[in-house]
């Protein structure tokens, strides 16, 4: 860790961290306990902003609108987003149904009674 030299310019001593300070005297001191401090380095770079946490923003008629021009990835994205942020009840309904609606169209035309699932027996013999 670098530390950075201190100078007490008051008439009490000071306490940065675990060091003391008499008056009028320095000390080598951590930068980041000194008041106005700031790291070193680059400074961040704003990311862009995120297109479905903006859409998020909007009304629940126009989120809603918008929820069946999304890919599964960016629906199950704003899922998240919306129930780590305004959890919008009414919102969270219409996603889940925009999901299961999607799961259904994937799976064709299968059968998912309870009937279908019976396991079917073989007809081979065993000699």
């Amino acid at each position: 860790m670098k530390f950075v030299p201190h100078t007490n310019s008051t008439e009490n001593t000071i306490h940065v961290g675990g060091v003391t300070i008499p008056s009028g005297e320095t000390r080598d001191v951590d930068p980041s306990l000194l008041p106005g401090w700031e790291p070193e380095g680059e400074a961040r770079v704003d990311l862009p902003p995120d297109p479905i946490a903006d859409m998020l923003k909007g009304n629940v008629k126009d989120v809603a609108a918008a929820l069946e021009l999304l890919s599964d990835d960016e629906l199950h994205s704003a899922a998240y987003l919306e129930e780590r942020g305004q959890a919008r009840k009414s919102l969270l309904e219409l996603m889940a149904a925009e999901k299961l609606q999607r799961a259904a169209g994937q799976g064709g035309d299968q059968d998912l009674s309870p009937a279908a699932s019976t396991p079917l027996t073989s007809t081979t013999e065993t000699n």
